[in-house]
């Protein structure tokens, strides 16, 4: 009996200790490549221009706001506690973070960031505000 302790204790003892020269190496492999993908430079999702549907007696928006302002895109806004940051698309092709109060694109102005649109100001004078639709709309008192 105490023989068959022993030869099972020497087994576990023997296996242990040959699974020790087994050392499998389960670490994720060192890599120094990083594979960038080119990202395309306007919105492939936009599906058109910012420009919005008119109706009779109204005017088309586009030709009537300053070249700059046509190429403003909201792409998205992230409302938290202390801070509000909105991702925008510039006539130029770059699509940056903003917050609140910064210079987005030559003389406009970022004033506010609310969950589906931003409000402007355009060469420090006229406030208009630009949806997540790419709709552009002045605000009252311009």
């Amino acid at each position: 009996m105490m023989n068959i302790k022993n030869k099972k204790i020497f087994t576990l003892v023997a296996l242990i200790i040959f699974l020790q020269f087994f050392n499998i190496n389960l670490q994720a492999a060192d890599s120094d490549k990083i594979y960038e993908e080119e990202l395309p430079a306007q919105d492939p999702f936009a599906g058109g221009a910012a420009i919005t549907s008119t109706s009779e007696g109204e005017s088309n928006q586009a030709s009537s706001f300053d070249n700059d302002i046509n190429g403003i895109r909201l792409i998205g806004t992230v409302i938290g506690d202390r801070e509000n940051i909105a991702l925008i698309s510039t006539p130029d092709g770059t699509t940056n973070v903003y917050g609140e109060n910064e210079i987005i694109y030559g003389n406009i102005q970022l004033l506010d960031i609310s969950h589906n649109w931003i409000s402007v100001r355009l060469n420090a004078e006229e406030n208009y505000d630009i949806n997540i639709n790419g709709q552009i709309i002045p605000q009252e008192g311009n």
